[in-house]
């Protein structure tokens, strides 16, 4: 389901003047009954999104519709083989209204009976679906259906997901709904693509006229797909294959029974959500607050001078080791320009406690327990920043191949993805830094087995987990 703005149309005659040849005997559905339902609404004030800023959702009721009796077209069509359906294409108003979106749903509903599962995908699904069969009751009984009898799963288009909250990421993910992961729901957009040309020449229509002229133009693009399905198919089924072999058997069994249990009632636990809770510093500097507080308490005082204590020592330390590594950066890129004789702040020696126990000398365990905590949470809290840096790095860069033209426009995409490189290159350098901390304390605390968590990290690691590696092939499942 989707909305085109491009394909508006003028205030110049009437349905009297010009009606149509069709009474939603094609694409468009039955004029007269849907401008009732929506005559009706007229007044109602659309819901604002509880997800992210969608303007979609939150501008329906504002767009500009001066001297326009449609401001576009919302359209409904098959996503596996982009083929429109009937009854299933009406004219906005205004912006993109929850009553013109169910209407259209609803009407193209009557086209599927013998249909026991439909997967609706939606840009904004996550709000529009939230009150949908509430609102069934409030429209004409011709266009009811019996939702109980149905198994309707709501989906985000793959491009659109990513600007959607985190908890929209799994719970309305193509990849995550069973028969679907090779699906984008994004075809409408193809479909968009060649009706645009339409628009010139139908925007000066009548209405009646105009709608003829579209219900002509709605067509498949199924060829193409069928091209670039079939060799892609092989490809996956190899992927798969691979993927089997590389898991022990044990773990695919119990994983594949938890995955088969939600794709069967998705009120049960949904394996794709992150579970583990993220380690932070500011957690463990707390913790290690409370329990200085409660040793003080006990009469058990650990300091190793007055006025700071054990943790405030090593926290102060890592903020230092922080300040460290931006100067390396700073000093990395001002190399290239100026000449010194002065050494490089980078290059100063910081004796940090990991420094101290890596050359050999004795240290007290105390410390060293708080040092390993708190670069515990360090390494976590950079690898997440590192995580962040990549998604957005692998949106934008896929963005600029497929979609960018012209040489200003590439600079500036360059220079967007340039300022996300320089932030994965400081969280690098920080992971890294952090890293030969505990490396250093391992053997003094017999943490021998750190490494299972904290590998170290590689060039080839840093990337999206659907960026290929240098001529490989990858899989976005």
């Amino acid at each position: 389901m989707d909305a085109n703005f491009y394909l508006c149309c003028r205030n110049k005659s009437s349905e009297q003047a010009d009606h149509s040849l069709s009474k939603g005997w094609a694409y468009f559905i039955e004029h007269n009954g849907f401008k009732n339902v929506l005559d009706a609404y007229a007044s109602q004030v659309q819901e604002k999104s509880s997800c992210t800023s969608h303007n979609t959702v939150n501008l329906a009721d504002t767009k500009n519709s001066r001297g326009l009796a449609a401001t576009g077209v919302g359209a409904i069509i098959c996503t596996r083989h982009n083929l429109t359906h009937p009854s299933s294409v009406g004219d906005l108003q205004k912006g993109e209204r929850y009553a013109n979106t169910d209407y259209l749903f609803f009407s193209t509903m009557r086209h599927s009976n013998k249909v026991l599962a439909l997967n609706v995908s939606y840009d904004i699904a996550c709000q529009w679906s939230k009150h949908l069969c509430q609102q069934m009751s409030h429209y004409p009984s011709q266009i009811h259906f019996a939702t109980d009898s149905k198994i309707l799963p709501f989906v985000i288009p793959k491009f659109h997901l990513p600007a959607h909250i985190a908890a929209c990421q799994t719970s309305y993910s193509l990849n995550l709904i069973k028969g679907m992961a090779r699906t984008d729901g994004e075809a409408i957009k193809c479909g968009w693509s060649n009706m645009n040309p339409a628009a010139t020449s139908t925007w000066e229509m009548g209405p009646g006229s105009r709608r003829n002229i579209l219900d002509d133009h709605f067509g498949p693009l199924l060829l193409k797909k069928l091209k670039e399905a079939i060799p892609e198919h092989y490809q996956h089924a190899v992927d798969l294959q691979d993927f089997k072999e590389a898991i022990p058997s044990s773990s695919l069994s119990a994983w594949r029974k938890l995955v088969e249990d939600w794709e069967a009632d998705c009120s049960k636990p949904n394996p794709f959500e992150i579970k583990a809770s993220v380690i932070t510093q500011a957690s463990v500097r707390l913790e290690l607050s409370q329990l200085e507080a409660h040793q003080l308490r006990q009469g058990i005082d650990t300091s190793l001078h007055t006025d700071v204590s054990p943790g405030i020592l090593i926290t102060a330390g890592i903020d230092l080791e922080a300040l460290h590594i931006a100067r390396l950066q700073a000093d990395i890129s001002d190399a290239a320009d100026t000449t010194t004789l002065e050494e490089p702040t980078h290059a100063i020696k910081l004796w940090m406690l990991s420094a101290v126990v890596k050359a050999g000398m004795s240290c007290n365990v105390n410390l060293c327990n708080i040092k390993w905590k708190l670069c515990h949470a360090q390494a976590h809290d950079t690898l997440q920043g590192l995580w962040q840096h990549l998604q957005p790095k692998c949106h934008l860069t896929g963005f600029k191949k497929n979609w960018v033209t012209g040489q200003q426009a590439h600079m500036r995409s360059h220079a967007v993805i340039d300022t996300v490189e320089v932030k994965i290159a400081a969280a690098t350098t920080k992971y890294c830094t952090v890293w030969r901390a505990p490396d250093a304390l391992a053997d003094a605390l017999l943490r021998l087995d750190w490494k299972v968590e904290f590998p170290k990290l590689k060039d080839e690691d840093i990337r999206g987990m659907t960026e290929a590696q240098a001529g490989g092939l990858v899989s976005e499942g």
